[in-house]
């Protein structure tokens, strides 16, 4: 079997895409101006959640509403209704389906597609309502836009792995 001269382009994209997705955890995704609805809905201690009552309360709900949170992989999250899907988890998925997609590739692994097209899939998805939320309530920063780019990386491959298999 003769090797493939395209593969080893391939496998260095792939890494490229690994090293832009673990740089998206540290790099910021965005800020978000707090609202006080925010702040009443989020203020707990050791659990447990705290209402908003009193004079002190209020204050303090003033103070801080209209600032600007900054969110990064390593502390950011999208909530689908009740869940709250941390970016790391996108981020941890986008890295284990571009490193199955090399071993794939490499003829390591024989993981089938559609597990790696969900992985590459979900993080792609959790980036992109993210930049929504943040074009409503705030800035863009980089750090979606790596792990998109990473994603869709993931996926071409996927894609041309269809064409050269016909």
């Amino acid at each position: 079997m003769t090797p493939n001269p395209k593969l080893g382009n391939r496998i260095i994209l792939l890494s490229v895409a690994i090293v832009f997705a673990v740089a998206s955890l540290f790099a910021q995704w965005g800020t978000i101006k707090l609202t006080a609805d925010d702040l009443r809905d989020s203020m707990t201690i050791n659990g447990q959640k705290v209402g908003m009552e009193g004079m002190l309360s209020g204050m303090m709900s003033s103070m801080l509403t209209g600032m600007t949170v900054p969110l990064t992989g390593q502390n950011g999250s999208v909530g689908l209704g009740p869940i709250k899907l941390p970016y790391w988890l996108a981020i941890a998925a986008v890295i284990f389906g571009l490193a199955v997609t090399i071993t794939n590739a490499t003829g390591i692994s024989d993981v089938p597609r559609n597990i790696i097209r969900g992985l590459l899939g979900f993080g792609l998805v959790i980036s992109l309502w993210a930049l929504v939320v943040m074009l409503l309530r705030g800035s863009i920063g980089l750090g979606a836009f790596m792990l998109i780019g990473a994603a869709i990386a993931g996926l071409l491959h996927q894609q041309n792995q269809n064409r050269s298999d016909i």
